[in-house]
């Protein structure tokens, strides 16, 4: 009885320790997305020569 208190916990163990490496071992392969360059929206002037304030 007093084995079958160790060996279950360390069996859970082994089993998720498994079923994990099961899992990362078969999943699909990620396509990396390219990184976007962001654009901002500004507003512009258009600006012009005017008179001078030159005394």
């Amino acid at each position: 009885m007093d084995k079958r208190k160790l060996l279950l916990p360390v069996l859970f163990v082994a089993l998720g320790v498994g079923g994990f490496a099961t899992l990362r071992a078969t999943r699909p392969q990620s396509v990396p997305v390219p990184a976007k360059e962001p654009s901002w929206r500004i507003d512009t002037l258009t600006a012009a020569p005017g008179p001078t304030a030159r005394p």
